[in-house]
C-alpha cells in the first residue's frame, strides 16, 4: 500500500521545485533547443543542447540514444552558423554514438551520415563525403 505521508512529500517537494525554477530536466534543455534552432537563434539553440548533453552523457554514456541525437542537434546547429568544421566535429560524435546505440543499419545512423556528408561536401572535401 502506498505511504501518504510519502506520497505528499515527495510531490510538495517537486511542486516547490518547479515553482522556484529550480527543477529543469535535460529534456527541456533539448525542446528548448530546438526551439531556439526552429527560431534560428543558433547561439541560444548551442547553448540549450550543451546544457542537455552534459546531463545526457553523465545519466547514460556515449552509446544511448538521446546523446547522439544531442550531437546531431549541435551539428545541425553549427552548420547553420556557418562553422562547418564545427559541425564535422559534432557529427562525427552523433555517428560514433549512433552506431554504438542503435547498430549499423538502423535509420538514425543513415541520417547522422547524410548530415555529416552534406557537410564534407560543402566543405569541397568530396571524396570523405562519398566515404
Amino acid at each position: 500500500m502506498l505511504n501518504r505521508s510519502y506520497f505528499f512529500k515527495y510531490t510538495l517537494t517537486i511542486a516547490i521545485l518547479f515553482l522556484c525554477g529550480c527543477l529543469k530536466t535535460s529534456t527541456d534543455e533539448y525542446q528548448l533547443g530546438t526551439t531556439a534552432y526552429q527560431k534560428a537563434d543558433y547561439d541560444k539553440a548551442i547553448e540549450h543542447y550543451e546544457l542537455a548533453m552534459t546531463s545526457y552523457l553523465e545519466s547514460f554514456g556515449e552509446a544511448h540514444a538521446k546523446v547522439a541525437r544531442t550531437y546531431n542537434a549541435l551539428g545541425l546547429a553549427w552548420k547553420s552558423k556557418g562553422n562547418h568544421d564545427k559541425a564535422i566535429k559534432y557529427f562525427a560524435f552523433a555517428l560514433a554514438s549512433s552506431l554504438k546505440a542503435f547498430g549499423e543499419t538502423h535509420h538514425e545512423v543513415a541520417i547522422v551520415r547524410g548530415n555529416l556528408g552534406l557537410v564534407l561536401h560543402q566543405k569541397g572535401r568530396y571524396n570523405t563525403a562519398i566515404n
